[in-house]
């Protein structure tokens, strides 16, 4: 049987990601006016990928390994 591993996000690459979330202007239905429980009363969308469905899996699609530790 082979050993179970797992990945760790590296801090700096969690931070890079943050920062990229925070300056792009978000156009979903996520983003509208409306309230959800998917979004802080600051508005910040929190409980969900806040962009469109091709984006994360184009995100998805070519993992960044650099970015964890394979442990």
């Amino acid at each position: 049987m082979r050993e179970k591993r797992y990945l760790v996000i590296k801090p700096e690459a969690m931070e890079r990601y943050n920062q990229e979330l925070r300056n792009t202007p978000h156009t979903s239905v996520w983003a509208a006016g409306c309230r959800s429980w998917y979004k802080t009363e600051s508005g910040k969308i929190i409980g969900i990928y806040p962009g469109f469905s091709f984006q994360y899996r184009r995100e998805l699609k070519s993992p960044r390994f650099d970015d964890y530790f394979i442990c």
